[in-house]
């Protein structure tokens, strides 16, 4: 008798997984006719307008290679991250002509030498994200960049904080919604980074009044090998925490007032992961600093670029943008 039920309960479970199976083979034969006719793409695209026009001021902490990074995004036409597909593209005559320079002269591996003015440049995204079962979100947006020379942002004789504009290129900082990307050089020391750093923070304070901005900060030269292993590591802000724990310190006492995010990025990116290798060959400048030229143009992959601009225009972070480095 036992061995009767036995064997009505085998029977029964070996049924019920002849059914199981035969339904999830189903199930995928029905997915996979569905993938090629596309009549997965029954989920409406959805499109997200970002504010045009978000302007954002940008400029250096010790020779960062700020131009070099405006120039970097201007060549970023079209790239593949996972599975977004990003596209910028320069629309002013400025952003345009710093696309060409970029061309001509950063990927000839020559040196693209900085912006001695103040210049704005006009960009356009679009960030094409795809989803499984057809699901696809397009995001558009533009942004205006200022490229200031070393130390200017906040020079008296500007006059960016005295509530008044001076030309059409001078930005007014009181204005709330102002932001702010700050490049820092990830391979300058930190004694020399609070020099620069401190009379920007003492400025940036005569704003708490008048409401939240958003500030970037952008750990530039990731490229680096030692730099690029600890940022694979710890991610950008641990990094920066453990590069200038003071600097960092005086910017958490800031989050009280300001949105802060930290972003780490490589005009030049690397040729190899495993084993860390950049493609950048330095130069070492009259003023003690080093800049980079791009090592070979055929393997051109930067990281980090479009991230911090993404965030300041949104307030959102993007995780694929993020760790584009990986």
């Amino acid at each position: 008798m036992p061995y009767l039920i036995l064997s009505i309960i085998v029977l029964i479970l070996g049924s019920l997984w002849n059914l199981i199976k035969y339904i999830f083979n189903g199930f995928i034969k029905v997915l996979v006719a569905l993938l090629n006719t596309k009549a997965l793409l029954v989920f409406p695209t959805k499109l997200v307008e970002i504010k045009a026009d978000n302007q954002v001021i940008v400029f250096g902490l010790g020779t960062p290679g700020v131009t070099t990074y405006l120039a970097a995004l201007t060549l970023l036409s079209s790239r593949k991250i996972g599975n977004i597909l990003l596209r910028i593209e320069p629309l002013n005559h400025n952003s345009k002509g710093l696309s060409e320079s970029a061309k001509n002269v950063m990927m000839q591996s020559s040196l693209l030498l900085g912006s001695c003015s103040i210049e704005r440049y006009f960009f356009g995204f679009t960030i094409d994200q795809k989803y499984i079962l057809g699901k696809r979100t397009i995001t558009h947006g533009c942004f205006s960049c200022k490229d200031f020379p070393r130390g200017t942002p906040f020079q008296n004789d500007l006059s960016y904080l005295d509530g008044g504009l001076r030309t059409e290129e001078n930005i007014n900082l009181n204005e709330a919604d102002i932001l702010i990307l700050i490049l820092f050089n990830g391979q300058m020391n930190e004694k020399d980074l609070l020099a620069e750093l401190k009379p920007i923070i003492n400025e940036l304070r005569k704003r708490e009044k008048l409401g939240t901005s958003r500030i970037a900060i952008g750990l530039n030269r990731c490229d680096d090998v030692k730099l690029y292993t600890q940022l694979r590591r710890f991610g950008a802000e641990k990094l920066f925490e453990k590069l200038f724990p003071k600097a960092y310190q005086i910017n958490k006492a800031l989050k009280t007032v300001f949105e802060i995010e930290y972003f780490a990025m490589s005009n030049f990116g690397m040729i190899s992961t495993k084993p860390p290798v950049p493609n950048v060959n330095q130069t070492l400048l009259d003023n003690g600093y080093t800049s980079g030229t791009l090592k070979n143009s055929q393997v051109w992959k930067p990281f980090g670029l479009i991230s911090p601009l993404y965030w300041l225009s949104t307030g959102k972070r993007h995780p694929q943008l993020d760790k584009d480095y990986l």
